[in-house]
């Protein structure tokens, strides 16, 4: 198991002389990957990100990347997962894309999109599901194989995977987990999936990505992979 830093490695073996685009990357901002991308011999450089235009996470990130010196980089706000989006337009040799995909209502439209976007490797975090969890609140069991609903989580499962997140993960940002929302399609903050390990191997691949490394990030709770194109 690994630390979050496995993404700044990954990035760092592929990106010397390629393009990058990184997706989703203005929350918190600090976390943001294009500064590695650039110190790494990135040639061309995006940030993609729902966020609006006028949303001050993106003066931040200017900042940021003003005080790491780099200047030659685009920004674009844009849906990458919305099923009329033309990835061609964001289209790079290297694609970062961390804590987005349990964001998304449909997460293999969300794998497709950062197929169709990537041309050779896709560097890949997400959030995924204990197959057990066990505390004084209960025990929540997913199989292997299971990915997790979360609207549809009942009471009682909800209390027991609220006590995992906060005490044991801790962290008090997880929407439709630690608090109840409502949902809507149009909506990416709330969690909407959650993966076993062994369920989101499966996506990724089915998506047409092979894994060439990947490791437990986040005490477990995520998983971090460097992924290849498959040939068609």
């Amino acid at each position: 198991m690994r630390e979050l830093s496995l993404r700044d490695e990954y990035i760092a073996q592929v990106v010397s002389g390629r393009s990058f685009t990184e997706v989703g990357g203005l929350w918190g901002v600090v976390n943001e990957k294009c500064s590695v991308a650039s110190r790494n011999g990135a040639v061309s450089i995006k940030m993609v990100d729902i966020l609006a235009e006028d949303d001050p996470h993106w003066v931040k990130f200017q900042n940021r990347m003003s005080s790491f010196g780099v200047q030659d980089y685009k920004c674009i706000s844009a849906d990458i997962g919305s099923p009329g989006f033309d990835c061609s337009v964001v289209k790079s040799d290297i694609v970062h894309c961390s804590g987005v995909l349990y964001h998304h209502p449909d997460p293999m439209l969300m794998l497709s999109k950062l197929r169709e976007m990537t041309g050779e490797y896709l560097v890949l975090t997400s959030v995924i599901s204990q197959e057990r969890v066990e505390n004084r609140k209960g025990t929540f069991q997913v199989p292997p194989s299971g990915v997790v609903f979360v609207p549809s989580l009942r009471d009682e499962e909800r209390d027991v995977l609220k006590v995992y997140w906060q005490e044991d993960v801790g962290i008090d940002v997880a929407r439709g987990i630690i608090d109840k929302v409502p949902y809507d399609l149009s909506k990416s903050g709330p969690w909407w999936w959650l993966p076993t390990e062994n369920a989101l191997r499966s996506m990724i691949e089915v998506a047409g990505f092979e894994i060439e490394s990947s490791d437990l990030t986040w005490s477990g709770n995520a998983l971090t992979s460097l992924l290849k194109i498959r040939d068609a």
